[in-house]
């Protein structure tokens, strides 16, 4: 039949545009390249691969294409990449064109095999002093450092970018030598001095070598929005269950439930079965602990212990001593004589730390005391622990730690050191 077809089969010629290389492993640099004749305006197909070494026969270790528009006088951006299996040397890096060029037809053309110099890029290593910071002024990770190391020498560009990429601060280029990191002090603030949005940021050192190779690394951080507070949190006690020790005289009592009757109520009865006061017959005392709230840091700022209670049933006179022990000593300090009017009686508000004790397991606790003795009857229902502690709280008022806002079971005795009762008793 021997006719021709509808369009010839022209020849594009792809050049690049200035060097090849040297690239780094591991990378995805872009290339420029010219296509001849100027397809301007319509869409350029391009293929590349990249192979082993520098001759057609090396085995294609990648590949891939993109659809471009080329602009009129314009170049070609073709970015591939460079397999980290790859070793340090030559490759070969072949680019293939196609276009439909108007008015004359398919056209193809290839830049044949280029050679391309490939090295081992610098190992860099990106730190943050803390993973999250904070960055409302409140003397707590307000900042957080953000260190650079680069085995070769280089140029680095330290960023914080979001999850969408965006740059939320920038450093100007830095110099870096082998062996000596860079540091830069981030205060949790963008470029334009507003603390970003709650969440996870990466921490980019983009270092480029002198040859032109570049190398990128990166690393986590979050940003929090919490802020350290200080807070008043108190937790009930019932006496029975908050009673670790009790010392009770030969001629006194201490009963459950109380004469004003309650569950877990405690009577303290002094000179109830006889008269004599010897060898403290007439004394009551019961030993008491319970845990505190968690508290950031282990910071704590006032503790105040309550009792609510007062004299017994059928009774004229009574009073009730309330002391602390602190903790180093087991030395009874903070005495306070409480009143017979049944009501809440609160006991002296004072620095929790010299009275905050730990278990094991790092739970706070706090150990306390009531007594009486000269023929004085007193009923006791309960107990208020108060401690003002300091939190990590976010905006809306939720806790970030301590997370477990649950009142502590009184009924969970934590250790106490041996001694305090009988000191208190020699007194």
């Amino acid at each position: 039949m021997g006719g021709q077809p509808a369009h010839a089969v022209e020849v594009l010629t792809v050049t690049p545009t200035g060097s090849l290389g040297p690239y780094g492993i591991g990378s995805s640099p872009t290339a420029f390249f010219t296509i001849a004749p100027d397809p301007a305006g319509s869409p350029v197909h391009l293929e590349w691969s990249l192979r082993s070494g520098p001759a057609e026969s090396d085995p294609v270790a990648a590949s891939g294409s993109a659809d471009v528009t080329i602009g009129e006088g314009s170049s070609v951006p073709v970015t591939f990449d460079i397999p980290a299996s790859l070793v340090a040397g030559t490759v070969g890096l072949e680019v293939v064109a196609s276009d439909d060029v108007p008015g004359t037809g398919p056209a193809t053309g290839s830049s044949g095999i280029l050679p391309v110099e490939v090295v081992e890029p610098a190992t860099v290593v990106v730190t943050t002093s803390v993973p999250t910071v904070y960055p409302a002024v409140d003397h707590y990770r307000d900042s957080v450092e953000l260190r650079v190391t680069s085995n070769k020498p280089a140029q680095a560009v330290l960023e914080v970018v979001g999850g969408a990429g965006k740059v939320q601060r920038a450093w100007p280029p830095v110099a870096i030598a082998p062996g000596s990191p860079v540091s830069l002090t981030w205060d949790g603030r963008t470029t334009t001095g507003i603390i970003p949005a709650a969440g996870s940021y990466t921490v980019r050192a983009t270092v480029t070598e002198p040859s032109g190779v570049v190398a990128v690394a990166g690393a986590a951080l979050a940003v929090s929005r919490a802020k350290a507070k200080w807070t008043w949190t108190t937790f009930k006690y019932q006496p029975a269950t908050s009673m670790y020790d009790a010392f009770v005289g030969r001629c006194s009592k201490l009963v459950t439930p109380s004469s004003h009757g309650g569950a877990g109520s405690q009577g303290y009865y002094s000179l109830a079965k006889c008269t004599r006061t010897a060898n403290n017959r007439d004394v009551v005392v019961g030993l008491h602990s319970g845990y505190l709230p968690r508290a950031f840091e282990n910071t704590y700022g006032d503790l105040r212990i309550s009792v609510y209670g007062g004299m017994a049933r059928r009774e004229r006179r009574a009073y009730l001593v309330l002391g602390y022990y602190r903790a180093s000593d087991n030395e009874f300090l903070n005495r306070v004589q409480l009143t017979l009017r049944f009501q809440w009686h609160q006991g002296d508000t004072t620095r929790a730390k010299p009275f905050v004790r730990y278990t094991g397991k790092g739970r706070p606790y706090v150990v306390w005391s009531t007594g009486l003795a000269e023929g004085s009857r007193y009923d006791v229902q309960e107990f208020k622990v108060s401690v003002v502690r300091k939190v990590l709280r976010n905006p809306d008022g939720s806790l970030v730690w301590p997370s477990d806002t649950r009142a502590h079971p009184a009924a969970v005795r934590p250790p106490l050191a041996s001694g305090a009762l009988g000191r208190l008793l020699a007194r």
